[in-house]
């Protein structure tokens, strides 16, 4: 660009008003940062000021860095956008490293001072970008940037490989359960991770314990398929034992059964068409024995229209007063180690299966002996699966079972305890509650058939 041309555009600038905008950023922020970030306005400003422009906008980047090329800068987006359409004649930056480290992105703002005559102004001094020694130093700086960090980040993927080696976990963000660090448990945090497992081992799905903890799905499979729990370090898909002094959460047994019943391929990964109403498909109608349905306000028969109907809400209090007395009739001696023996069992009989089933696609096999052998594994699965389901119910209503009757044997002490009235009062607050999936898991142990009829004797629920 001829010197012509650089001094019209300068004369151009002072006879105008100059529109600047104060880009800011800090690459990793701590507690106490904010006054770094007020350091680097207060210049910017400064700047503005002292130069008579008009400030038409302030972009700032927290905990973002200007070095890794897949890291989004969303200020610095939205401040390139607005540049793009003319809204911006100057930029204001604390230094040239918190505007840019990529010596591409810098080659960038080279073209568009000389195309359009931007303004670069640093703490520093100007970088009159049209003039070849700034260019120069400009890239040269950007350069000793650029390797600067690429020496750091070489320096710290050591240091995160050391920190494996010795059983500790690398700097990164703090996982629900543990302290900042993630060595040591959260004081309360802890105790809702292993409510989590305990809840999956119990038979409740993903879906049900993201709404009773207000969390994502997604977050809460993380959570439950996180290693970390169970005292290993992580790095690149593989598992190193942790040093004894982080935190193990959970047990080594129960993080490998909540992973053997999360691989389990029957297991839905998403809700599809999820039940939402308690008797829907339990419910029997009397006169077909079609399985009954929710629609309107009303449960009815899927197999003829003609037959029964009956307001949900009437049938489901009547399930959940029935739930009760079945209930109190059970024993509570199921041990929830029986899940875990059977969810092993129906990992090793799956992995098996999906093994034969390979071998169908090796030259020469002996396709009919596969599939005999794949049809009997079939048949052992779908075995273990129903006892699975059966062992799941007795552990989810043994543990009812047993607060209920704590809690009776409590009340019973006070003189002026009502069993009939406050008795059902609790069962009441008890089975409201549970989530629907454990709901509709004791009312699969019901036999509920609805007949033709008037009011409640027209509904037959029995313990099968």
């Amino acid at each position: 660009m001829s010197r012509l041309r650089c001094h019209k555009r300068k004369l151009y600038r002072m006879s105008t008003t100059v529109r600047a905008a104060v880009y800011l950023r800090i690459s990793l922020y701590r507690n106490g940062d904010g006054l770094a970030v007020d350091r680097q306005r207060a210049e910017c400003l400064r700047i503005v000021g002292e130069r008579g422009w008009t400030l038409v906008g302030e972009y700032s980047d927290a905990s973002v860095s200007a070095f890794r090329r897949n890291v989004k800068r969303p200020e610095y987006d939205r401040l390139v956008a607005d540049y793009q359409a003319g809204r911006i004649d100057a930029i204001v930056c604390y230094d040239l490293d918190r505007f840019t480290r990529q010596p591409r992105q810098l080659e960038d703002w080279i073209e568009a001072a000389e195309d359009r005559g931007l303004v670069l102004v640093t703490a520093n001094g100007e970088a009159d970008l049209t003039q070849d020694n700034v260019r120069m130093f400009a890239r040269i700086k950007s350069s000793v940037a650029r390797g600067e960090m690429e020496r750091k980040s070489a320096r710290q993927i050591a240091k995160n490989a050391q920190n494996v080696e010795l059983g500790r976990p690398v700097p990164g963000k703090r996982r629900l359960g543990f302290l900042p660090g993630n060595m040591l448990e959260h004081p309360t945090e802890a105790q809702e991770v292993r409510d989590l497992y305990t809840s999956l081992l119990n038979g409740e799905s993903i879906f049900g314990l993201a709404q009773k903890y207000g969390r994502k799905p997604v977050r809460i499979r993380e959570t439950l398929t996180n290693p970390a729990y169970a005292g290993w370090v992580v790095r690149k898909g593989q598992s190193f034992e942790a040093a004894p002094e982080v935190a193990r959460i959970v047990d080594r047994e129960t993080w490998e059964a909540a992973q053997t019943l999360l691989r389990d391929p029957a297991r839905r990964t998403s809700p599809g068409n999820k039940v939402a109403y308690l008797a829907s498909g339990i419910a029997r109608c009397g006169v077909c024995d079609a399985r009954m349905v929710k629609q309107g306000p009303n449960y009815l028969c899927k197999g003829n229209l003609g037959h029964p109907t009956i307001k949900q809400t009437l049938l489901d209090d009547a399930i959940m007063h029935e739930a009760f007395t079945w209930l109190m009739a059970q024993e509570d001696t199921t041990e929830s180690g029986a899940v875990r023996e059977l969810l092993a069992s129906l990992d090793a009989l799956t992995k098996r299966r999906a093994a034969w089933q390979e071998q169908a696609t090796w030259e020469g096999a002996d396709l009919s002996a596969i599939r005999t052998e794949v049809a009997k594994l079939g048949r052992e699965i779908e075995k273990v699966q129903v006892e699975l389901d059966r062992v799941r119910l007795d552990v989810v209503s043994g543990d009812i079972v047993a607060a209920l009757r704590a809690e009776f044997l409590r009340l019973s002490d006070d003189p002026s305890f009502e069993a009939d009235a406050e008795g059902w009062a609790l069962w009441e607050t008890k089975w409201s509650g549970l989530p629907l999936d454990a709901q509709r898991e004791i009312a699969r142990h019901l036999s509920i058939r609805v007949f033709n009829g008037r009011g409640l004797e027209r509904v037959e629920i029995e313990g099968r």
